[in-house]
């Protein structure tokens, strides 16, 4: 297939919140969606859901960000769009996102640049100590990406996976900032004013991401406490 979106959701709180958000998205777009888990016993709201696929994998909860960052292998798309399971697709034109992700390319929603006037968080910096890298720095959001499949991709989500076990293997977006600056990999960029994705509460983005607990309250989710027992918070 050529073009698809992708959801993580392992541990059945997330598997949950996936059914919820992915039925509330399917109204706003016909794009194959494939989810990758855990769960055996799926939740009854994916009745809801046409055209979905599911990879399941006999894996501990702890091993999802194991399947962010090797994404390629898993995804049956040519071009991949990646989404955190807490957003949402809330209006149409998800469509025209694809045509941003070019070969031996990268999309990603960008943050902001680190140079060496700013303080960096300690998480970013050991990383980038352990990657023998050094400011300034790029940082990206790590609920979204897009690719399309291809040796220079391969390398940089080998990459990430390699600086993201060398970091502790908790969380992965300092060692996708430093993926991405170690592979060389030419990123496209969706900033925070080109209507496609935002993390503030924005009607008019195409892509919302929780902010809160607005997305769970939209889609009609029931509340849970955040399970990430392997971010590490080491200085």
């Amino acid at each position: 297939m050529e073009n698809g979106i992708v959801y993580i959701s392992f541990g059945k709180q997330y598997e949950r919140l996936a059914a919820h958000t992915i039925a509330y998205s399917r109204q706003f777009t016909d794009v194959p969606i494939t989810v990758i888990t855990n769960v055996q016993d799926l939740d009854p709201k994916w009745a809801q859901v046409k055209d979905i696929n599911f990879i399941t994998l006999p894996w501990g909860q702890d091993r999802n960000r194991e399947v962010k960052t090797s994404l390629p292998e898993f995804s049956p798309y040519e071009k991949t769009l990646y989404l955190d399971c807490d957003a949402i697709i809330q209006k149409p034109g998800i469509e025209r996102v694809f045509d941003l992700i070019q070969p031996d390319k990268l999309l990603l929603n960008i943050y902001g640049r680190w140079t060496t006037e700013r303080q960096i968080m300690g998480l970013y910096g050991r990383t980038m100590r352990l990657s023998g890298l050094t400011l300034p720095i790029d940082i990206y959001y790590g609920a979204i990406n897009g690719f399309q499949k291809g040796e220079k991709v391969t390398e940089f989500f080998n990459t990430w996976q390699t600086l993201w076990r060398k970091s502790g293997s908790g969380r992965e977006m300092p060692a996708l900032a430093c993926a991405v600056r170690k592979s060389g990999i030419q990123v496209v960029e969706i900033g925070n004013k080109d209507g496609i994705f935002t993390w503030l509460i924005r009607d008019n983005f195409i892509i919302q991401h929780e902010y809160g607990q607005h997305v769970r309250r939209l889609v009609g989710c029931p509340d849970f406490e955040a399970y990430k027992p392997f971010d590490r918070r080491k200085k």
